[in-house]
């Protein structure tokens, strides 16, 4: 990550000032991967993908861990989640790097305003100026982390719906596999409905929530509360004005609002015994 993301110092000062101190939250905020996210410990995987993982030392030494994650879209995976909490949340900035490292965007140059916005986002320093003034990404610096696809306001970078995410939901699975194995009986999970927004929490900004607020759900399963989560999602009406809002029927709201097969990922997980789809909702 750029900016306040890039170090445990501004980090701190970000998370104070969004409210989560240890006075507001009646618990201590700790930068798992340290100082400047290289403290981290591997764990074996056994995967299609990987042979081990990394954790952030501090999340890896736990003994035991309360998962909340806030339900929302996202332009690569379709939905956010538990899963991609911990994949993204537990894994230090090198292993974010192999996750995503398929999906490279490219730069449509007759929308680029030249504003520099990406350039200054970019956490590999791939992006630069050309000789015409244009963001120009460079494909071997690039490590397909989207943060610039988020960033352009004239969708000039947007995102590369025909690459192929099958690479970045089967690692993503791996990794919560391998996370769930050394955690294991030792973690739980809290999923918030509320203010679906149709884009990641990374944004400074967001749009309008797409559904109506559902509700919190619990679990001890990251694949099954998921599933929970997408599934109520889908059920609900879309808000007038939100970005689902007069979508095309056959569609569900998840990939009427980005076109991936997000499906995929809880098959993948499932059948490397991360967790499990079927689930018994039940109302409090």
């Amino acid at each position: 990550y750029r900016g306040s993301r890039s170090n445990a110092i501004d980090h701190l000062k970000n998370a104070e000032m969004n409210g989560f101190s240890l006075f507001s939250c009646g618990a201590p905020v700790i930068i798992a991967d340290g100082l400047r996210g290289n403290d981290f410990k591997e764990i074996p995987a056994n995967g299609k993908w990987y042979s081990s993982v990394k954790v952030a030392s501090a999340i890896h030494d736990a003994d035991a861990m309360i998962v909340v994650s806030h339900v929302k879209g996202h332009e690569l995976y379709g939905f956010g989640g538990a899963i991609k909490n911990i994949a993204m949340g537990c894994a230090p900035p090198s292993m974010k790097q192999s996750l995503h490292s398929d999906l490279k965007p490219k730069v449509k140059q007759t929308l680029c305003t030249s504003c520099g916005a990406c350039i200054k986002r970019c956490p590999a320093f791939a992006i630069s100026f050309d000789e015409n003034k244009k963001a120009f990404i460079d494909s071997n610096k690039c490590f397909g982390c989207g943060e610039c696809t988020v960033i352009c306001i004239y969708n000039a970078i947007p995102v590369v719906w025909k690459t192929d995410a099958t690479a970045l939901f089967e690692r993503t699975a791996e990794y919560v596999n391998a996370f769930m194995q050394q955690k294991k009986n030792k973690i739980a999970f809290f999923n918030f409905i509320i203010n679906v927004s149709p884009e990641c929490d990374c944004c400074y900004w967001n749009d309008m929530p797409i559904v109506p607020n559902i509700g919190i759900l619990a679990s001890t399963d990251p694949i099954a509360i998921d599933k929970a989560s997408v599934d109520l999602i889908n059920k609900a009406m879309p808000l007038p004005g939100s970005r689902i809002d007069g979508k095309d029927a056959s569609k569900d709201n998840i990939t009427a609002l980005y076109p991936v097969q997000w499906k995929y990922l809880f098959q993948y997980a499932a059948s490397i015994g991360a967790g499990d789809e079927e689930y018994e909702l039940i109302k409090i």
